[in-house]
């Protein structure tokens, strides 16, 4: 009878710790590179006047004093358009004297002449009036040149003024001007007889080197009746005049501080 001789299981040695050490050395440092390969490359730090003198090269004469243009023509625009800088006019008073064209709606075109006063509350809005004399030339055959008595026209009225701050290139120098809008209401008369009168339009005035003296052209449009023998007619004038305005109390442009230049 035969005999089984058993067979003794293979021995399985378990894995040393220098084994396990070195793979997980070896997966630290695989990790490793991939977290360094997604950083971005360090960038070696320089002194700032060395980057700047690097990175921008030394400017040429021509462009150095082209640069110094355009500087000056800058500072010239922000004194002309910058409220601080400009002189103020707030509580001055403007007088002014004017004549042009009439352009009568239901009369012929003559000319005109008269004189103002504006209190300007601050740089935006002024309160004033005007007087203005205009002789008035009509068809005297027509109805309305028949009725009339005398051919001297008067308007008075008052106006709100409001201004707001311009500039504008002339050659090279920048001149200061306002550009102005008018609403205001008074009376006419036409012939014998005082007419109520609305008055809109607008102008622009320009700023010389005086600080006291100015030019100002206005185009406003009067609206107003006209009597004829059938009832009074709606007409609406046309006003072109050139004007001349004196500033006072003298107001002076600020410096950076706020105070008025000597």
């Amino acid at each position: 009878m035969m005999r089984v001789r058993s067979v003794n299981p293979v021995r399985r040695d378990k894995p040393s710790l220098s084994v396990v050490f070195l793979a997980c050395l070896a997966l630290l440092v695989f990790l490793a590179n991939d977290v360094i390969a997604m950083q971005p490359p360090h960038k070696i730090k320089q002194p700032q006047q060395e980057l700047e003198r690097v990175a921008t090269p030394a400017p040429a004469a021509s462009e150095t004093k082209s640069e110094e243009k355009k500087g000056d023509e800058k500072s010239l625009l922000h004194d002309a358009l910058d409220r601080g800088y400009r002189f103020s006019k707030r509580m001055q008073s403007e007088f002014g004297v004017f004549g042009g064209d009439y352009l009568g709606d239901e009369w012929y075109n003559t000319w005109d002449a008269g004189g103002r006063y504006f209190l300007h509350l601050n740089n935006t809005f002024a309160v004033g009036g005007e007087y203005m004399y205009s002789p008035i030339r009509a068809d005297s055959s027509g109805d309305f040149g028949k009725n009339l008595t005398t051919k001297h026209g008067h308007t008075i009225d008052a106006q709100l003024l409001i201004s707001n701050d311009a500039a504008f290139r002339s050659g090279k120098s920048v001149i200061e001007c306002d550009l102005m809008l008018s609403v205001g209401g008074g009376s006419m008369k036409i012939g014998s007889k005082w007419y109520w009168m609305g008055v809109i339009g607008g102008g622009l005035k320009i700023y010389t080197p005086l600080p006291w003296f100015a030019v100002r052209f206005d185009v406003n449009s009067y609206l107003h009746p006209t009597p004829k023998p059938t009832g009074d007619a709606f007409n609406a004038d046309l006003v072109i005049n050139l004007g001349t305005s004196f500033l006072f109390p003298i107001k002076k442009a600020k410096d950076d501080t706020g105070q008025e230049q000597q």
